[in-house]
């Protein structure tokens, strides 16, 4: 089973770290990042809704963005009924417990806080697409 991953960040260093971890799944995982929040929702706005139903998707998001913040951009997504199962996990520099409650409260899967260390980073990328992939496909 092939995996949509939509990573949206406005950092280019954190989506290529992210990629790099995702370079592992290669065959099974087709990538596209966005560093702007606003081009991503165009992207997801222009794929039909069936599509989601019949197509697997992950959504990571980034909180700290300009224009369009991640909470904002996550209420927007989980607005679209089409969208209501796709699992979207907010990943932030922020370790505060106040957005990761309210990224939960807004309808996120998960709240994970970006390591420090590129290699710690990377590991919670595959293990986060790892766990999705295996509750997707169940």
């Amino acid at each position: 089973m092939c995996i949509n991953l939509l990573i949206v960040d406005d950092s280019d260093v954190d989506i290529l770290i992210v990629e790099d971890a995702v370079s592992e799944f290669s065959d099974t995982i087709n990538f596209k990042s966005f560093s702007d929040p606003e081009n991503f929702l165009t992207y997801i706005d222009a794929i039909h809704p069936e599509i989601f139903r019949l197509e697997k998707f992950i959504i990571i998001s980034d909180i700290n963005m300009p224009k369009i913040n991640g909470f904002e951009m996550l209420e927007r997504i989980r607005a679209k009924l089409q969208m209501a199962l796709v699992p979207i996990i907010m990943f932030s520099s922020s370790s505060s417990h106040n957005d990761a409650l309210k990224s939960i409260s807004l309808g996120a899967n998960a709240y994970l806080t970006k390591p420090h260390h590129i290699d710690t980073y990377q590991k919670l990328i595959c293990n986060t697409i790892k766990f999705w992939k295996h509750h997707l496909q169940s």
